[in-house]
């Protein structure tokens, strides 16, 4: 009995931990927009509005159909009607009746119908806007999944970004560190004063501090994720992307010979209504846009590489600085000063490399590529 109830401990006990256990999800960004296609609720429901109007149009065109009916009947009387005829009718006496059974004991009857629409207002209309409301319920459909693809990208980049920064302060804290423990160990010697040694214990809590809030807007910012791509949030997510300069490219901007036709939002207006005055509007925005988000993205790109070479300078100072304070020629001041440039420089960077990313989806959102 101790034994079966052991058994039947163990049982539980595994099924509980595999009830836990989490499903992981290694994605690219390519994964996470075709994760999101399929899950996402906005883009199922626009997919289910196609079905229902498929359905719809079967319905509408049945009822414009010729339709042809019939209907079989029989009758099996068990037990004929008798009537009493006077005797005399057939020469009997006067006074007496004749029993007789008039009808017949099966009767079987058999009809059909036919039936045509002639003309019915409302029916010819719905068979002609058949093809226009599918039409309507694809392109939005069409638009939608191309506005989660355009937000999956933002935070996808934003998260993989967030990442570097992450490891670009562990690599902070780890130098602060080892500069603390020097900085220490050369005021114990007296070659240093004990206000250096707390401005670099003030850098390094500022550091540590920066990147508790930095994985906390991580955290949120995966939950965010999870929910636009139709993910459980309880599932985890880990990022296989890591965002770098080779992800701009020159080749997405746009040609002269841009053509309107293969913006979505084009595609759905020319489905809803045809107005001239909205679709010059239209236009007008998209060339708009179109500009603006060309303009943005080579400046952004160029900000990238300024930031970079300013990165590079501010590393550079900071071993140069590093080498003249383990040697003795430098001060505190020169080795904390430098320190927090390279932080800005670097962070400087990666928010300039996010910019333009951000820029690049924007571009090829404005230009239909995306």
């Amino acid at each position: 009995m101790k034994k079966n109830l052991f058994l039947v401990t163990v049982f539980f006990a595994t099924a509980a931990l595999a009830q836990e256990q989490k499903t992981i999800h290694a994605f690219s960004l390519v994964d996470a927009v075709n994760y999101a296609q399929k899950n996402n609720i906005q883009v199922k429901n626009a997919l289910l509005d196609i079905d229902i109007q498929i359905q719809t149009n079967k319905e509408i065109a049945s009822a414009a159909l010729p339709s042809i009916g019939s209907n079989v009947g029989g009758t099996d009387f068990l037990t004929i009607p008798t009537s009493l005829l006077p005797g005399q009718i057939f020469g009997g006496a006067p006074g007496t009746f004749i029993p007789v059974q008039f009808g017949t004991k099966f009767n079987a009857n058999y009809g059909a119908n036919f039936n045509q629409i002639l003309f019915d207002g409302q029916v010819f209309i719905a068979l002609q806007a058949r093809a226009t409301s599918l039409d309507w319920k694809r392109k939005n459909a069409a638009l939608t999944e191309e506005n989660i693809k355009a937000n999956i990208y933002k935070i996808y980049y934003q998260l993989s970004a967030s990442k570097t920064q992450l490891n670009i302060l562990d690599a902070n804290i780890e130098r602060l560190e080892k500069l603390a423990k020097d900085a220490a160990a050369m005021y114990k010697s007296g070659f240093a004063e004990k206000l250096d040694v707390d401005k670099v214990n003030v850098q390094l809590n500022n550091l540590q501090t920066e990147k508790l809030k930095a994985n906390n807007s991580v955290t949120i910012g995966f939950m965010g994720l999870k929910m636009l791509m139709g993910m459980p949030v309880k599932d985890s997510l880990v990022l296989t992307d890591v965002i770098n300069e080779n992800n701009l490219s020159a080749d997405i901007l746009y040609e002269d010979n841009f053509e309107y036709g293969i913006r979505k939002d084009f595609q759905y207006l020319t489905t809803v209504k045809k107005l001239s005055n909205q679709m010059s509007a239209l236009k007008n925005n998209i060339d708009n846009e179109l500009s603006q988000a060309k303009l943005n993205y080579m400046s952004s790109v160029a900000t990238v590489n300024f930031q970079k070479k300013n990165m590079q300078l501010a590393e550079n100072v900071y071993g140069q600085t590093k080498k003249k304070f383990e040697a003795g020629a430098g001060s505190n001041t020169e080795i904390s000063a430098a320190q927090a440039d390279l932080v800005t420089a670097q962070n400087n960077f990666m928010n300039a490399l996010y910019a333009a990313l951000i820029a690049k989806v924007d571009l090829l959102k404005a230009s239909g590529k995306l």
